[in-house]
């Protein structure tokens, strides 16, 4: 879980990282439920503060359907065209910058919100996520300790799984370049800095939980963190970012060599699908 607790806001997450193509419409029509369970999980709210989100989640909801769904019909639709002749470095540096501006259009527009949730919480309550947080920290750093293959298996499995998702299957003689890829940039010590970066954050949002009582404040602070998250980043955080950064290019340049032209097709129709989905789900709402 992220101290940036406006991510709790945050849909991009459940539109393109939790669910499948197949399970899309089912995943977005809940996001709301799933949103309130989390935020429960978190801060064990009260009831005044569930009417609150009840509220306060059903407006982003509604919002959401009608005035960003458009844009990421459009967002895919132009994806699509640049990958007709394959992705280059330069689409992929769009690809990111368009995922950036579509999350700014949501922590815009969830951070007073999100400040005023946060100013209603307990003493207790802080403490009650200080708890759980301390909780993941302990089961992450668990998984850090495990022994280097079986952390590069689970990677690897992640992105031939990612892959084909969007690719289909992947034959041996495709999966062999990317494990190869994946093992030139392969960084034991990665997880350890993304779990002290996990830590500092933590800290850091506590402070600024305990410190900043004026909700308006508050909600700047938020939205300047969460537009600007690099500003708190370490020199090994910041060097394990490139480096992912460039791992993912030289995948992208790997693939436009190594794919089919089924895959090619299947690629199309995986995002055409998406597509389609996102127009009658936004059509349930201006209808």
């Amino acid at each position: 879980m992220t101290p940036k607790i406006i991510h709790f806001f945050i849909l991009i997450y459940l539109l393109f990282a939790s669910s499948s193509c197949s399970s899309f419409k089912l995943a977005y029509n809940w996001t709301d439920v799933y949103l309130d369970i989390k935020i429960d999980a978190y801060f064990d709210v009260t009831s005044t503060q569930q009417d609150f989100l009840d509220i306060k989640l059903k407006s982003l909801h509604t919002w959401h359907r009608k005035s960003e769904l458009p844009k990421y019909i459009v967002f895919l639709q132009e994806t699509q065209q640049r990958l007709q002749d394959g992705a280059q470095k330069e689409d992929l540096a769009w690809f990111f910058d368009q995922i950036k501006l579509l999350n700014a259009h949501i922590g815009n527009r969830m951070a007073s919100d999100t400040a005023e949730f946060l100013s209603l919480l307990s003493a207790k309550q802080v403490e009650y996520l200080k708890e759980k947080l301390a909780e993941e920290n302990k089961e992450r750093l668990k998984r850090a300790k495990r022994s280097e293959k079986e952390r590069f298996q689970d990677s690897i499995e992640k992105i031939i799984e990612g892959t084909e998702e969007w690719l289909g299957a992947l034959s041996d003689d495709q999966k062999r370049p990317i494990e190869q890829l994946w093992q030139i940039y392969w960084n034991q010590e990665d997880l350890m800095v993304r779990y002290r970066h996990r830590i500092r954050s933590h800290e850091r949002f506590m402070v600024l939980l305990k410190k900043q009582k004026d909700t308006d404040q508050l909600g700047k602070s938020l939205l300047r963190w969460y537009l600007h998250p690099e500003y708190d980043y370490s020199e090994a955080y910041k060097n394990m970012r490139n480096q992912r950064l460039q791992r993912s290019e030289d995948l992208i340049l790997l693939l436009n060599r190594i794919v089919t032209k089924q895959q090619k097709e299947f690629l199309n129709d995986t995002i055409n699908k998406y597509i389609n989905q996102m127009k009658e789900l936004h059509m349930i709402d201006v209808e």
